[in-house]
């Protein structure tokens, strides 16, 4: 599924205009039908609805929705931000219309009839839409607020109001905080970075039909996407009836220390239940003891500074590398890790302390995936965090520039999974309940495990963070918002898989 910014769904929607001669009423009215069957679909008890509209398109959407609300035998009442004369020419036509069907309208100045408007079931903002980019003030600040505490269900239109499209930011700190939002066209890209994205609420796109027509990928070419279940469960790996353990994948991990031995035991139970053949974990010797007591289905290889033999070995053997969780970051560890990366041109993902600028300067290899949460890519860029998570979209891709090649994995409440092509995903599986120690090694053990399949580095990025997510979502619904662990994430992945592979059938 495509997202947008602002300019790509004005673009879209002039260029259907004119090339195909649908009238731009007809995509309004088309879009107040949509939302009308979001309503009755989520609010089918619902009788008085609060419609709160703007003087541009997005105010028309709501104009229109009041209209087939009244069809319906519902109970609209719409709140007029401007006067008709400062109406866009669609939104007039559509007040005309509304004055014929004997609806209740009001204009925001006349606060005298709010306290009536307190008693509707559902709040519908339709006040702004795309084309916002500042600051909510006057009647348009006073009616967010209003609508923010009325604590009735809020479904906005398009965007909620006071959130910034492309960059999520809510400027002035006010903006509509949806339960469940109806986005015309396709997403947009301000509805998955923070703080937008929690005032969004439930997704419902209505995309009107437009992705049907030919030419949207010449003048609009992929940018940014949701990962779609056909798209995932197509690059899904399957097993072959004669499959075995050794034509499944072989993965390499170079992870733990004495800190933190539990990192690595998380990464390779993940890549075996995200269905790695085979995992050789290489770990500190001091450590072995530890390890082999932890681990069974997995071939531990103890090396230490001076003795890499055993490491080289298996190195030869593996179809791809999972290197850093948890390892530390002495020097002792960086100079291993150096030898190791000028000795391979495998597959690689990289986590945790190996997310070093003069560590990632020796890869050889052509498919790489580096996983750096915001602190990690602080480190890697040089900038502060605070930076980072104002601008997470372009640091992913800072990173892409800095380290040629590379797949990067922007770790949030919605991982950016940033290409070498310029283009980018956004995740959307996984929740809250998720921030737990433990959780990006899991995320690295799946992406180490797709990558031994043959996968390529954006595939195993972008299916990875699905399927980690996903099964962190199970996790939730079995466990709750409190109390999942990473290893809960583990043990939910063959489901996760498992979701993807019937659809296949």
């Amino acid at each position: 599924m495509k997202v947008l910014t602002s300019e790509e769904a004005q673009k879209l929607n002039k260029f259907v205009i004119k090339h195909y001669g649908i009238p731009p009423v007809m995509f309004m009215d088309q879009a107040g039908r949509t939302i009308l069957d979001v309503l009755l679909r989520e609010y089918p008890k619902a009788q008085k609805f609060l419609i709160v509209c703007g003087k541009g398109n997005n105010g028309g959407d709501g104009l229109v929705l009041a209209r087939r609300l009244k069809q319906v035998k519902r109970e609209p009442f719409v709140v007029l931000l401007e006067d008709r004369e400062k109406m866009s020419p669609l939104s007039r036509l559509n007040f005309d219309l509304l004055t014929k069907m004997s609806i209740k309208y009001v204009f925001a100045d006349d606060i005298l009839y709010f306290d009536e408007l307190k008693h509707v079931d559902v709040v519908v903002d339709s006040m702004i839409g795309t084309g916002f980019t500042g600051i909510l003030e006057g009647n348009y600040l006073k009616l967010a607020n209003f609508i923010n505490d009325l604590d009735k269900p809020v479904v906005s239109v398009d965007i909620p109001s006071g959130i910034n499209p492309d960059n999520g930011k809510v400027e002035g700190g006010v903006a509509v905080k949806a339960d469940c939002t109806v986005t015309i066209i396709a997403p947009k890209r301000g509805f998955f970075l923070l703080p937008a994205s929690e005032y969004v609420g439930k997704l419902h796109v209505a995309d009107l039909g437009l992705f049907g027509f030919d030419g949207f990928d010449q003048i609009l070419p992929p940018s940014c996407s949701i990962a779609d279940h056909s798209f995932l469960s197509d690059i899904m790996p399957t097993r072959p009836r004669g499959a075995w353990k050794g034509s499944v994948g072989k993965l390499l991990v170079i992870a733990g220390s004495t800190e933190y031995a539990g990192s690595a035991e998380l990464l390779c139970k993940s890549a075996m239940r995200a269905g790695c053949g085979m995992v050789y974990l290489a770990v500190p010797k001091e450590i072995l003891d530890v390890m082999k007591t932890k681990l069974v289905e997995e071939i531990i290889i103890p090396y230490s500074k001076d003795d890499l033999t055993k490491l080289y070995d298996t190195l030869n053997k593996v179809d791809a590398l999972a290197v850093g969780s948890g390892i530390g970051q002495s020097q002792d560890i960086k100079d291993v890790l150096k030898k190791i990366l000028l000795s391979t041109d495998k597959p690689i993902v990289f986590d945790a302390d190996s997310l070093h600028s003069d560590l990632l300067s020796y890869v050889k290899s052509k498919e790489v995936v580096i996983t750096p949460h915001v602190g990690e890519m602080s480190r890697l860029l040089s900038k502060t965090i605070t930076s980072i998570k104002t601008s997470m979209i372009e640091s992913a891709f800072e990173a892409i520039e800095k380290f040629k090649g590379v797949v990067c994995v922007l770790k949030c409440s919605n991982s950016i999974i940033a290409l070498p092509d310029g283009t980018f995903y956004f995740n959307t599986t996984g929740s809250e309940a998720m921030a737990t120690a433990g959780s990006g090694d899991v995320l690295t053990g799946i992406i180490g495990s797709l990558l031994s399949k043959g996968l390529s580095a954006s595939n195993s990025a972008v299916l990875g963070c699905f399927l980690h997510g996903f099964a962190g979502d199970i996790a939730r619904e079995k466990i709750g918002d409190f109390g999942v662990i990473a290893s809960d994430i583990v043990n939910y992945i063959p489901k996760a898989t498992d979701f993807l592979l019937k659809m296949k059938k």
